[in-house]
């Protein structure tokens, strides 16, 4: 499961990603301007959203930072930041890019049936935070407590930071509660410390705080193997999602879609996916786009898919444009070839490791306009199996066995079809258990072909699982 973020009215992204990542906020650009807010995606349907953008529905406001100061309400939607719609994160992101303390943006908010304007002048997060805690509110106390606890524009100073939690969270402000169970989290000693410190977490979630919810997600994933806890961890999204967290809502789509912790589930994958797309969760629109073309959870319809592909291409997801080339590229014609090396070039070149096996096959095979040209194929292939793509471990093997793009080598062959395995990629189980069960390249282990042809097949490659088939009626 990928990281998941969170946002708080300076621009910035949380990545929850074990035990010593903080659950709030962990760097602001410098200058470090920030409006005083945390925000979630506003909901939609026809009676929650008027026509116009869909904007950020405010869920805090610090009490004395500039939001406050400017008349900025919790429930108010913003719609416009200076000078630009807002439509979800990466609007917002956009029109506070480069804002330093004492920069002054228009702000266009929904309040109601009004459409109020007004201006929001950026301020020092710790310094208004402070103020704020002072005069008794303890969300204040809280995002100041993750400030110091964190070293956020401050020296760090956990114990500070416990302090001023464990106050907010004495005052039965739930999300004092979560952060401070995600302090003592990183400080556990004991089994009953850590799971003293998971209840705090899960009464946060359970409050309704969204970063509560993500860091219980991110504990129980199986991936991470911290606590793996499969169905904890889809719980954990649900109510995250429910809590109009958009990024949960993908992860939901990708538990939905793979089986994991919940029965699978194609329908509501494609649900899931539809919602965080549509709330401008990028990835999830590729999910979504592969999902139409591939005809899965709904009726095949490849227009849809590319059309989707295409307009998040054109948002700046590289891996959209990598979709996108790999659909082009399918009539096998000169035109769909060379748009296809266009797009696949410019995934490349942004560091989408799919992008770049896929445009390493069109060098492999010469099409789009290129020079067949195995040797860059395989620079290509090295370079995503070395950032732990599967796919390109494969292909890189599959270059090794026939003796492109450099001499022939089947023990290098296997060694990546093994690495292609470990991550996950289905037909490198099937490539190194067929290299094993005929002795091609390496000594002989049929056992170990049975494991790697099992492995394989529980993964999908139907060749792994042709040639277990093949294993039991031989023995």
């Amino acid at each position: 499961m990928r990281g998941l973020n969170w946002r708080d009215g300076s621009l910035v992204m949380l990545l929850v990603s074990g035990l010593a990542a903080p659950l709030l906020i962990a760097q602001e650009l410098a200058p470090p301007g920030s409006m005083g807010i945390r925000t979630t995606i506003a909901p939609v349907g026809p009676t929650a959203r008027p026509p116009g953008p869909r904007g950020l529905r405010v869920i805090t406001v610090f009490a004395k930072g500039p939001a406050a100061e400017a008349g900025i309400l919790v429930g108010d939607v913003i719609v416009r930041l200076g000078g630009q719609e807002i439509g979800g994160d990466p609007d917002f992101n956009r029109a506070m890019a480069g804002q330093g303390v004492g920069a002054t943006l228009a702000i266009e908010v929904r309040r109601g049936g009004q459409v109020l304007q007004t201006k929001v002048t950026l301020g020092l997060r710790p310094t208004f935070l402070a103020r704020g805690c002072e005069a008794g509110d303890l969300a204040s106390c809280t995002a100041l407590g993750v400030v110091y606890r964190d070293g956020v524009g401050v020296a760090p100073d956990f114990e500070k930071g416990v302090e001023l939690l464990q106050r907010a969270c004495d005052k039965a402000y739930v999300g004092g509660c979560g952060e401070l169970g995600r302090a003592r989290l990183q400080r556990a000693r004991s089994e009953s410390e850590a799971s003293a410190a998971i209840a705090l977490i899960q009464r946060a979630c359970d409050g309704g705080e969204i970063p509560a919810c993500a860091a219980l997600a991110e504990f129980y994933d199986p991936d991470k193997a911290v606590r793996p806890d499969a169905g904890k961890m889809a719980a954990a999204l649900q109510k995250g999602c429910d809590l109009l967290d958009t990024n949960a809502c993908f992860s939901l789509g990708n538990c939905y879609e793979d089986g994991t912790g919940v029965p699978r589930d194609l329908a509501k994958a494609l649900a899931y996916y539809t919602m965080a797309c549509d709330a401008e969760e990028l990835p999830a629109c590729v999910n979504l786009g592969l999902m139409y073309v591939q005809g899965r959870g709904t009726s095949p319809d490849v227009a849809k898919g590319k059309a989707i592909f295409d307009r998040t291409c054109k948002q700046g997801l590289p891996r959209a444009c990598a979709a996108l080339g790999a659909e082009a590229r399918k009539p096998r014609t000169e035109a769909g070839d060379g748009d296809a090396v266009a797009l696949l070039q410019k995934s490349c070149q942004a560091g989408d490791t799919p992008g770049c096996v896929l445009l390493g096959e069109m060098y492999e095979k010469g099409r789009g306009g290129l020079a067949q040209d195995p040797a860059r194929a395989a620079q290509l292939y090295e370079g995503a199996c070395a950032a732990s793509y599967g796919h390109g471990c494969f292909d890189r093997a599959f270059l090794f066995v026939a003796g492109l793009g450099g001499a022939r080598d089947k023990k290098q062959a296997c060694e990546y079809y093994l690495k292609g395995c470990s991550l996950g990629h289905a037909d490198s189980c099937w490539g190194a258990g067929a290299m094993f069960a005929t002795g091609d390249g390496v000594p002989q282990d049929k056992a170990k072909a049975k494991a790697l042809f099992e492995n394989g097949c529980t993964k999908g490659s139907r060749g792994a699982c042709g040639w277990l088939e093949r294993l039991k009626k031989e023995s």
